[in-house]
């Protein structure tokens, strides 16, 4: 095989297994929209809107650190670093901004309504990251959705 050939199907080989990883990852993080656009994964739902939803504040805590354990797998896997550290810790993670400032991905009632919209837009940029490096398109529709 010639260097060429050689290095195209070690970057195929590669490709395969991050395939292979991605779906791995999608079954530990089914995520799953029901009838009327709601938005599941591991069966905790994560509402369009943290502060306007219904739903116990620790499900929506619980869905949060699954997105952000999954983000940060999904950019290991593809070499793709992220902007904003994720500080995984299950329903209790958070996100750095600068390299200083922490911010909460959870909802409780001693967490900052500001503080936790910031995170939660940190957070969104990291996802927009990892769709535009893999030149995934990222639908207008769902804004209020990570």
């Amino acid at each position: 095989l010639s260097p060429r050939n050689s290095k195209n199907a070690l970057d195929l080989s590669l490709e395969v297994h991050r395939i292979k990883l991605l779906k791995e990852l999608r079954t530990i993080y089914p995520v799953l929209q029901n009838p009327e656009q709601h938005y599941f994964i591991r069966g905790a739902e994560l509402p369009a809107n943290v502060h306007l939803s219904d739903i116990n504040e620790d499900e929506i805590s619980a869905a949060l650190g699954f997105v952000c354990h999954s983000i940060v797998m999904m950019s290991k896997y593809l070499q793709i670093p992220l902007r904003y550290r994720i500080v995984c810790n299950s329903s209790r993670s958070a996100i750095q901004e600068d390299g200083v400032k922490i911010l909460p991905l959870f909802c409780s009632r001693v967490v900052d309504r500001d503080q936790l919209d910031r995170g939660l837009y940190l957070l969104r940029l990291n996802v927009e990251c990892i769709c535009k490096t893999r030149g995934i398109p990222i639908s207008s529709n769902n804004d209020a959705h990570l």
